[in-house]
Formats: C-alpha cells, sequence, structure tokens
C-alpha cells in the first residue's frame, strides 16, 4: 500500500459544502492500478431479502465498510 501513499491527490481534490474531498470513482481507480484484484465491501443488515446498506441506532445511522488491498484487509464503521 505504500504505493498508494505517493500519490499526488492535488490535483484531483474537490470542494462541495464547505468539505474537501477526493472522488471516490477517482481514488477507486488509482487503487486498482496497485492492485486489480483489490475489493471493497460495503456490509448489510436485516434478513435476507431485506438488507440494508446501514444499522440504523434511533434517528442515527452506521455505515461499515472493508477494503482489501494487496492482501491486507481495512475495516471501518462510519456515523
Amino acid at each position: 500500500m505504500s504505493e498508494l501513499l505517493k500519490i499526488n491527490v492535488n490535483e484531483h481534490v474537490e470542494k462541495k459544502n464547505g468539505l474537501t474531498y477526493l472522488s471516490w470513482a477517482w481514488a477507486w481507480a488509482e487503487v486498482l492500478k496497485v492492485d486489480p484484484a483489490a475489493l471493497w465491501v460495503c456490509h448489510t443488515y436485516g434478513p435476507p431479502g431485506n438488507e440494508t446498506p446501514c444499522m440504523w441506532i434511533g434517528k442515527s445511522a452506521m455505515v461499515h465498510v472493508s477494503v482489501t488491498i494487496n492482501g491486507t484487509r481495512r475495516e471501518c464503521m462510519l456515523p
């Protein structure tokens, strides 16, 4: 993954509603250049056939995602 850390993303930074971010599509294309077998997963919740991509906790939601690059898996839960 160290190859990814060396990429200068400055020309691809976008701003929207006061936030600065990288386009997921652009970033994922860069990942696939380094590891064509890379994988991302958005975990789902709920009964089979009625799954949702988030877990509701009152009026808030939690999303659980995993990314595997060069055989290393990282997971994150995002509110």
